[in-house]
Protein backbone atom coordinates (compact mmCIF):
# COMPACT_ATOMS: atom_id res chain seq x y z
CA UNK A 1 0.00 0.00 0.00
CA UNK A 2 1.49 3.31 -1.03
CA UNK A 3 -1.43 5.74 -0.51
CA UNK A 4 -3.76 6.62 2.34
CA UNK A 5 -6.23 9.31 3.39
CA UNK A 6 -4.81 11.73 5.96
CA UNK A 7 -7.02 13.84 8.21
CA UNK A 8 -6.34 17.19 9.88
CA UNK A 9 -6.22 15.84 13.45
CA UNK A 10 -3.25 13.65 12.65
CA UNK A 11 -1.54 16.32 10.57
CA UNK A 12 -1.80 18.91 13.36
CA UNK A 13 -0.34 16.43 15.87
CA UNK A 14 2.93 16.57 13.94
CA UNK A 15 3.42 20.14 15.12
CA UNK A 16 1.47 20.53 18.36
CA UNK A 17 3.27 19.13 21.42
CA UNK A 18 -0.01 17.90 22.89
CA UNK A 19 -1.61 15.54 21.65
CA UNK A 20 1.41 14.36 19.68
CA UNK A 21 1.41 10.58 19.69
CA UNK A 22 3.72 7.81 18.58
CA UNK A 23 1.13 6.92 15.93
CA UNK A 24 1.21 10.43 14.43
CA UNK A 25 4.99 10.42 14.32
CA UNK A 26 4.98 6.95 12.76
CA UNK A 27 2.63 8.12 10.00
CA UNK A 28 4.82 11.18 9.39
CA UNK A 29 7.96 9.06 9.08
CA UNK A 30 6.18 6.65 6.71
CA UNK A 31 5.16 9.64 4.60
CA UNK A 32 8.79 10.77 4.49
CA UNK A 33 9.80 7.23 3.51
CA UNK A 34 7.59 7.19 0.44
CA UNK A 35 3.88 6.85 1.25
CA UNK A 36 1.55 9.37 -0.36
CA UNK A 37 -1.31 10.99 1.56
CA UNK A 38 -4.55 12.04 -0.09
CA UNK A 39 -6.49 14.85 1.59
CA UNK A 40 -9.80 16.53 0.77
CA UNK A 41 -9.72 20.24 -0.06
CA UNK A 42 -11.12 21.11 3.42
CA UNK A 43 -7.93 19.74 4.99
CA UNK A 44 -6.00 23.00 4.54
CA UNK A 45 -8.66 25.07 6.30
CA UNK A 46 -8.96 22.56 9.13
CA UNK A 47 -5.21 22.44 9.76
CA UNK A 48 -4.98 26.24 9.60
CA UNK A 49 -7.88 26.52 12.07
CA UNK A 50 -6.16 24.12 14.46
CA UNK A 51 -3.01 26.23 14.28
CA UNK A 52 -5.00 29.42 14.97
CA UNK A 53 -6.70 27.87 18.01
CA UNK A 54 -3.38 26.50 19.29
CA UNK A 55 -1.73 29.94 19.10
CA UNK A 56 -4.67 31.45 20.99
CA UNK A 57 -4.36 28.79 23.71
CA UNK A 58 -0.60 29.29 23.88
CA UNK A 59 0.26 25.72 22.86
CA UNK A 60 1.99 26.88 19.66
CA UNK A 61 4.17 29.88 18.96
CA UNK A 62 4.06 31.84 15.72
CA UNK A 63 7.50 30.42 14.93
CA UNK A 64 6.20 26.86 15.34
CA UNK A 65 3.23 27.67 13.11
CA UNK A 66 5.54 29.09 10.46
CA UNK A 67 7.61 25.89 10.57
CA UNK A 68 4.43 23.80 10.27
CA UNK A 69 3.09 25.86 7.38
CA UNK A 70 6.38 25.68 5.49
CA UNK A 71 6.62 21.95 6.04
CA UNK A 72 3.07 21.32 4.85
CA UNK A 73 3.43 23.65 1.86
CA UNK A 74 6.53 21.73 0.81
CA UNK A 75 4.73 18.39 1.14
CA UNK A 76 1.74 19.63 -0.86
CA UNK A 77 3.61 21.65 -3.50
CA UNK A 78 5.94 18.77 -4.25
CA UNK A 79 2.83 16.74 -5.04
CA UNK A 80 4.74 13.63 -4.16
CA UNK A 81 3.81 13.35 -0.47
CA UNK A 82 0.41 15.04 0.04
CA UNK A 83 -2.06 15.23 -2.80
CA UNK A 84 -5.21 17.35 -2.52
CA UNK A 85 -8.38 15.75 -3.88
CA UNK A 86 -10.53 18.61 -5.13
CA UNK A 87 -13.58 16.49 -5.97
CA UNK A 88 -15.98 17.92 -3.43
CA UNK A 89 -18.90 15.78 -2.48
CA UNK A 90 -22.38 17.18 -2.60
CA UNK A 91 -23.88 18.77 0.47
CA UNK A 92 -26.40 15.94 0.51
CA UNK A 93 -23.68 13.25 0.53
CA UNK A 94 -21.74 14.99 3.29
CA UNK A 95 -24.89 15.33 5.36
CA UNK A 96 -26.02 11.72 4.82
CA UNK A 97 -22.68 10.20 5.77
CA UNK A 98 -22.30 12.42 8.82
CA UNK A 99 -25.78 11.43 10.01
CA UNK A 100 -25.26 7.73 9.30
CA UNK A 101 -22.05 7.53 11.35
CA UNK A 102 -22.72 10.35 13.83
CA UNK A 103 -19.80 12.43 12.57
CA UNK A 104 -19.28 16.07 11.76
CA UNK A 105 -19.77 16.79 8.08
CA UNK A 106 -16.02 17.53 7.91
CA UNK A 107 -15.12 14.07 9.20
CA UNK A 108 -17.70 12.56 6.89
CA UNK A 109 -15.80 14.01 3.94
CA UNK A 110 -12.59 12.23 5.02
CA UNK A 111 -14.49 8.98 5.43
CA UNK A 112 -16.17 9.33 2.04
CA UNK A 113 -12.81 9.98 0.38
CA UNK A 114 -11.40 6.81 1.94
CA UNK A 115 -14.46 4.81 0.86
CA UNK A 116 -14.45 6.19 -2.70
CA UNK A 117 -10.69 5.73 -3.16
CA UNK A 118 -10.57 2.35 -1.41
CA UNK A 119 -7.74 3.61 0.77
CA UNK A 120 -6.94 3.26 4.47
CA UNK A 121 -7.50 6.24 6.76
CA UNK A 122 -5.01 7.85 9.17
CA UNK A 123 -6.70 9.82 11.95
CA UNK A 124 -6.46 10.46 15.67
CA UNK A 125 -10.19 11.18 15.93
CA UNK A 126 -11.81 8.32 17.88
CA UNK A 127 -15.26 8.87 16.39
CA UNK A 128 -13.89 8.88 12.86
CA UNK A 129 -11.84 5.75 13.59
CA UNK A 130 -14.95 3.95 14.84
CA UNK A 131 -16.98 5.11 11.83
CA UNK A 132 -14.25 3.90 9.46
CA UNK A 133 -14.38 0.42 10.98
CA UNK A 134 -18.19 0.37 10.64
CA UNK A 135 -17.91 1.50 7.01
CA UNK A 136 -15.35 -1.19 6.20
CA UNK A 137 -12.47 1.27 5.77
CA UNK A 138 -9.06 0.07 6.93
CA UNK A 139 -7.13 2.21 9.36
CA UNK A 140 -3.51 2.92 8.52
CA UNK A 141 -1.41 0.93 10.98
Amino acid sequence: MSRFVLDASLTAAWFIPDPETAYALNVRSRLAAGLTAIVPSIWAAEVANTFVKSVRRGTLTEEAVEYGLQTLETLVLSGSRISVDSNLKSVREAYALARKYQLSAYDGIYLQLAVDAGLPLATLDKGLRAAAVKAGVALLK
